[in-house]
């Protein structure tokens, strides 16, 4: 019977982080295993995958129009929350409640003149 042992760890790291940790080799790694090729490059020839290239104008229209609607889903889920169908709705409550106030301020302010 033959008993398998690891190897020893490896005592010289390769580097070390910005927090002074060790980086410290994989053990087990092949040195002609490729690994996973850095994004934004293209893939071995023989595969189907292409490399799109998307203008920085085209991106930033489409971030734009992604966090439009974002932001109008967002609203869409408050006024859904505070009962209002739209924002229409909501701007006229709070214009009545604006207004009645103002009505209940005036009132008082003739009251107060009046003694």
């Amino acid at each position: 019977m033959t008993v398998h042992t690891p190897p020893p760890l490896p005592l010289t790291p390769l580097g070390y982080r910005r927090d002074g940790r060790a980086i410290l080799p994989i053990l087990g790694a092949s040195l002609d295993d490729p690994g996973n090729p850095p994004t934004g490059e293209t893939s071995p020839e023989g595969t189907d995958t292409k490399v799109v290239t998307i203008p920085q104008e085209e991106l930033s229209r489409r971030f734009a129009r992604e966090k439009d609607q974002g932001r109008r889903a967002g609203v869409r889920d408050l006024l859904g929350q505070l009962g209002f169908d739209s924002a229409k709705a909501l701007t006229e409550y709070v214009q009545n409640q604006r207004h009645a106030e103002q009505q209940q301020k005036d009132a008082e302010q003739a009251r107060l003149s009046e003694v």
